[in-house]
């Protein structure tokens, strides 16, 4: 799970969108569904106008895409479980789920029959750079 705290505003997201070329950092689910191999979560506390929000971000590592991103006001097991469902809507349940082993992935890929693994300190480094990038946007 990624400690990071970075202070912005609303105003301050909204420029970083547009800064960055969403195209290359987002998957074009039309065309490069197919290429998706396993999905990677974290999340990451962010402030935003003085309140603290958490920014969930799924990411593939063999296409360095970003799958899906999520800002809620709450870190629990049912905010995890909707992420999740959402990413099964969108992608299928034949992908495996990295994450850092928090109680809440567990219970949430349970709850929705995917297939959970506890990720390495290689796809720990490979999921922190991710949040990384986006924390310097």
């Amino acid at each position: 799970m990624s400690r990071a705290l970075i202070k912005r505003s609303h105003v301050a997201i909204w420029k970083w969108i547009q800064y960055m070329d969403i195209n290359d950092f987002v998957i074009d689910r039309s065309k490069e569904k197919s290429k998706v191999r396993c999905i990677m979560i974290d999340e990451t506390m962010i402030t935003i106008k003085g309140e603290v929000y958490w920014l969930w971000v799924a990411y593939e590592p063999y296409i360095n895409k970003y799958l899906l991103m999520d800002i809620s006001k709450d870190r629990t097991t049912l905010r995890c479980y909707y992420f999740i469902k959402e990413l099964r809507r969108l992608y299928g349940s034949k992908y495996t789920v990295y994450t850092d082993g928090t109680h809440y992935y567990n219970q949430a890929c349970r709850w929705l029959r995917i297939r959970h693994i506890v990720y390495d300190d290689n796809y720990k480094n490979v999921m922190e750079r991710s949040i990384q990038y986006i924390n310097k946007g």
